[in-house]
This record gives C-alpha cells, sequence and structure tokens, in this order.
C-alpha cells in the first residue's frame, strides 16, 4: 500500500492529508496481520516530499489540481533503488528516502523544534522563498 511520510508526521496546515494517510498505514498494519495465517505478506511505501502540482493547490487554496505521475515515477524510482530490498525483506515501511526517518524520529523526540521549524518553513512558502 502506498501511504506518505505523512502519516507518520502530522504535517501542519494538511492535516486532512496527514489524517487521510495515517489511516492508510493503520489499515496497512491491520490487514498485514489479519492475511499472514494465510500466506499473505504487506507493507506499506512512504514517499518523502515529491514535487507535484499537489503542493501549490494546498497552497492556493485549493485551485487547480494535483498531478499524481511524478509521484509515481518517484516511487518507481525508490523501488528499483534500494528500498525494493525493504519490501522484499517484508518490512512493515518502506520510507523513501530513507533520510525520510530522521524527520519521523525528529517530529517524535523533539516535537516543539519540529513545530517551529515547519511553520518557518511554512512562512516561506507563503512569502515565495
Amino acid at each position: 500500500m502506498v501511504s506518505s511520510i505523512a502519516g507518520r508526521m502530522t504535517l501542519p496546515w494538511l492535516s486532512l492529508y496527514s489524517a487521510s494517510k495515517a489511516a492508510l498505514d493503520s489499515v496497512a498494519d491491520a490487514l498485514r496481520v489479519e492475511l499472514k495465517p494465510d500466506g499473505h505478506r504487506g507493507n506499506h511505501v512512504a514517499p518523502g516530499y515529491v514535487t507535484t502540482g499537489f503542493q501549490a493547490m494546498c497552497w492556493a487554496g485549493g485551485r487547480g489540481r494535483p498531478g499524481a505521475l511524478p509521484a509515481v515515477r518517484h516511487l518507481g524510482r525508490a523501488l528499483r533503488g534500494g528500498h525494493r530490498q525493504g519490501v522484499e525483506r517484508n518490512a512493515r515501511t518502506v520510507m523513501a528516502p530513507r533520510s525520510g526517518w530522521i524527520a519521523v524520529l525528529a517530529a517524535r523526540l523533539f516535537p516543539s523544534f519540529t513545530d517551529r521549524q515547519l511553520a518557518r518553513i511554512n512562512r516561506n512558502l507563503e512569502q515565495g522563498e
């Protein structure tokens, strides 16, 4: 199942998106356990930031239409690379890129610091920097 880093680390100003990805993570986790006795394996791939029209649409107040194809290409490149090993060894979550785990860990260990950094990034995006 394809989710997002937003399922493991809530992104302010994209709360509904983060909640939907966290729900996908929960479904993937539950299905992995439920279907294992029948010989099925399961995991979810969590891509990090992928440049698509989705971000512009979010910041533009919903105008425009997101493009999914670049995200699919990014995911394909990740799975052809080292992340395929995570899928093959049946890792619960495959983060693409792996450095996304650093952001998730920072958000869990240093939530106030992470919140300030995300707020700064948002301000920069609003100002067009």
